[in-house]
């Protein structure tokens, strides 16, 4: 009877090999075999009871291995189970690790608050969200927005409460802090004209000014007197349109004044019921902006809205590779004849319209002294920007710039290039003077001796448009250079020198 005698259940599995068994939930352990009573007993009930009750060990704990005894009279049969342990981590313990984690950021240290907050709704990466509520909403508001008390007040003590989320499952934490009060009072308040014209560091506040444009590290107020750029992110509780109080010193950044806060005075922002400003963006051209006096640290210059009608070029894809040309523009990227895209605005609506014509609302932000260039943010969508199509022969001029950098002025190795046939629907032929350069293959091969000089030459044709574009160049062993002779060749150009290391 004991040798027929079976234990069953739906997660109940069988190792022939080790004659083991293991489950994950309660089995049954029959209490007759062949009409005679069978009574168990388990080496571990607290892990399977006498009636195949399964409590699995935690989440993080080992397998339990456990032996059930089936008797019948004197005889005895061992059954070996191994009951599972749990692997799915459990709700609360995911809760319990997302607590850990979860900390406050943004203008606050040792629990000491002057600034925005960065309250975070989402944690760890388990599908863990978070909301926010303030013990104090006219202090701390539920998305991080921070409003001190003023100048000559008590320090405010708030408590922000975090409600984790997984599923139906949540857990709170409590974060308590002081909010400092403002230690600081505006030197000078007006309107944006005349705040602007401060001296730099002095602490100041703009009375009435609409927001006009966001960009990733500050936003651009306006009034009827200008606009000003203002340093530091714009508390989430405003957006664009929104008309503003705003507090700050008096900063500036390659020569342009701007408002900007500190690490313990940061950018103040309450709201103002003033009526909204709509801001003008005058017309441009590209060379009317290059021909504007450079900024300096005696005559500052102040951002401001412009429309302008180029042609976009792109020469690269890091942050400082798109610019403005005139729409007339040919040959490669001349700095003193364009305006750069700066990366903290929406550069990827301007990118993605390479070589086309358009016209645009943007905010010259300064001259940036290291790159030699007019910068501006583009503040808008892509839908803002209106594309003005352009001839057959004005392709054919985007195509030429496309082609500019292909070849540099010198080789002094074998090398090949990918000759494009197409550029923009402007079809491509090569030609060469020298049988040193295959423009069917691409391979340049270098002459056995000496130097030579080869001309490339592209004809480019678009319907009934066409045009040219040629490349000379030199390839072959250089010969050697003065060192005062290499000093004065162009940079990038290549020199052969020799001399004594000392």
């Amino acid at each position: 009877a004991l040798d027929d005698l079976e234990i069953t259940g739906s997660l109940l599995g069988y190792t022939v090999a080790t004659g083991r068994y293991n489950t994950k939930a309660d089995f049954v352990l029959p209490t007759t075999s062949m009409t005679l009573a069978v009574s168990w007993s388990s080496s571990n009930a607290a892990v399977i009871s006498n009636t195949g009750v399964v409590v699995r060990p935690d989440y993080g704990q080992n397998d339990s291995t456990v032996i059930l005894t089936a008797t019948i009279g004197t005889v005895t049969r061992d059954f070996v189970v191994t009951v599972l342990a749990i692997t799915e981590k459990p709700v609360s313990l995911i809760l319990e690790d997302a607590a850990t984690i979860l900390l406050l950021s943004g203008g606050i240290e040792a629990g000491v608050v002057t600034g925005k907050l960065e309250l975070a709704t989402e944690v760890g990466n388990e599908g863990v969200t978070v909301t926010w509520a303030s013990s104090n909403e006219a202090v701390i508001t539920p998305t991080g927005s921070v409003y001190r008390p003023e100048l000559g007040s008590s320090n405010a003590n708030v408590t922000l409460t975090a409600t984790l989320h997984k599923g139906e499952a949540t857990l709170e934490k409590t974060f308590d802090v002081i909010v400092t009060a403002r230690t600081v009072a505006a030197e000078f308040a007006g309107t944006v004209a005349d705040v602007m014209a401060q001296t730099v560091g002095k602490y100041v506040r703009i009375n009435d000014a609409t927001v006009f444009g966001i960009s990733a590290d500050g936003f651009f107020v306006a009034d009827a007197t200008g606009s000003a750029f203002v340093y530091g992110a714009l508390p989430t509780d405003f957006e664009q349109g929104d008309v503003i109080n705003v507090e700050g010193f008096v900063a500036q950044y390659f020569n342009a004044l701007q408002i900007a806060g500190t690490p313990t005075e940061p950018i103040y922002v309450v709201p103002s019921t003033a009526t909204a400003t709509e801001v003008a963006y005058p017309v441009m051209t590209i060379e009317q902006v290059n021909a504007m006096p450079l900024p300096s640290a005696s005559a500052m210059f102040n951002m401001m809205p412009i429309t302008v009608t180029a042609r976009v070029m792109v020469t690269g894809t890091g942050n400082y590779d798109v610019f403005l040309v005139p729409v007339d523009h040919e040959g490669a990227l001349v700095k003193s004849q364009a305006i750069m895209i700066y990366y903290k605005s929406n550069i990827g609506a301007i990118r993605a319209l390479a070589g086309q014509k358009i016209e645009i609302e943007l905010v010259l932000i300064t001259y940036r002294t290291n790159d030699t260039v007019w910068t501006a943010d583009f503040l808008q969508t892509a839908d803002d920007i209106t594309v003005i199509p352009l001839t057959d022969a004005e392709w054919i001029d985007v195509a030429k710039e496309s082609l500019a950098t292909t070849f540099k002025n010198e080789y002094v190795l074998d090398k090949t290039f990918t000759l494009p046939t197409e550029i923009e629907g402007v079809a491509i032929t090569w030609a060469s003077d020298n049988v040193l350069f295959d423009v069917a293959t691409g391979e340049l091969t270098m002459p056995a001796t000496g130097q030579e000089t080869i001309t490339v030459t592209a004809s480019l044709s678009k319907g009934d448009a066409t045009g040219e574009y040629t490349a000379t160049f030199v390839v072959g062993d250089k010969p050697v250079q003065t060192i005062a002779a290499a000093l004065e060749v162009a940079l990038g150009d290549l020199v052969h020198v020799q001399g004594v290391v000392t």
